[in-house]
């Protein structure tokens, strides 16, 4: 986790909460265009972005993480928008070890688009509009009157990763650690809880996504289940200990929203620590599906819909 004073990415009084895109360049810039039009120029990703290079694609200077992301970063560029990304678990993580970073820790794969370390702690709001934030880019409009802290932790057990290929489809720095937990405590301890945690796998489950989770018959052999289960588990012992207020995810390409209570579970995977809380978490829908991305306001915290 980056050690130095928490990240600033400025004034903004709208975000866009963006889903899974899995490499898919029409539909990120249906996207991009949509925030546009509503005077957004800061989006939030929760994973699985499509950080390449993939099988059938060769890795280059002008190309290091492959097509897709050069063609979404040359989109946000048109649009004067960044793109700031919490991992998932199918993006390449070779490539993103490669990777150079900024002085703020953030692996840097496009002029306009960065990934952020796991986990990661910034902010938004505070200075006064028309500063530039970390990535150069100037805030604009009315901006936000508080200032919101953020927490981040991606990645996520691929329930697939017997059908993939170690290196090429599949890589094990996917996984949460103990090692990325222990950091988010330091975290609370140093700065206390968050307003909004991002995350790729569910921190808590909301209805749609516990039809999925609980599926019967479960289709996946039960080692796997358990690597899932783990993973989760991981999550959740961050989730309570940032003790969000808002909570998004992807993962399970559903759109969904539910009030959830921190530290009242019956669920293995989940641990709950210190005094029970409230969270409503939002689950944001694949690419192609209706609720895909949505508006965040940093004053209220309120959603509404984007695509």
């Amino acid at each position: 986790m980056q050690t130095e004073a928490p990240i600033n990415l400025g004034q903004h009084h709208q975000v866009a909460m963006v889903g899974d895109l899995h490499g898919n360049g029409r539909w990120a810039s249906h996207v991009n265009k949509a925030a546009a039009a509503r005077g957004v120029s800061l989006l939030l990703q929760v994973g699985d972005l499509g950080v390449g290079p993939w099988p059938g694609e060769s890795r280059s200077a002008r190309r290091p993480f492959g097509g897709f992301i050069r063609g979404l970063d040359d989109d946000l560029g048109q649009r004067g928008q960044r793109m700031i990304v919490t991992i998932g678990n199918h993006e390449n993580f070779d490539a993103l070890d490669d990777a150079p970073r900024d002085d703020a820790g953030m692996i840097i794969i496009g002029e306009h688009i960065r990934v952020l370390p796991r986990p990661a702690r910034f902010t938004i709001g505070g200075p006064p509009s028309g500063t530039e934030d970390r990535l150069g880019s100037t805030a604009s409009g009315p901006g936000s009157s508080v200032i919101r802290s953020f927490g981040s932790l991606g990645g996520a057990p691929s329930v697939d990763l017997f059908h993939r290929k170690v290196g090429k489809s599949w890589w094990m720095q996917e996984q949460i650690t103990e090692e990325h937990v222990a950091a988010v405590r330091a975290d609370v301890r140093a700065n206390h809880s968050v307003d909004v945690m991002l995350s790729h796998d569910a921190p808590a489950l909301t209805p749609a996504v516990s039809r999925i989770v609980d599926a019967t018959p479960n289709p996946w052999p039960p080692e796997v289940v358990q690597y899932a289960e783990r993973g989760r588990s991981l999550l959740s012992e961050a989730f309570h200990a940032w003790r969000p207020t808002v909570a998004f995810h992807g993962h399970y390409h559903v759109r969904d929203t539910a009030e959830v209570h921190g530290g009242v579970t019956g669920r293995p995977f989940e641990t709950p620590q210190g005094e029970p809380f409230t969270c409503r978490v939002e689950s944001l829908a694949m690419d192609g599906v209706l609720g895909n991305a949505v508006l965040l306001d940093i004053n209220t915290l309120d959603v509404s819909p984007l695509v």
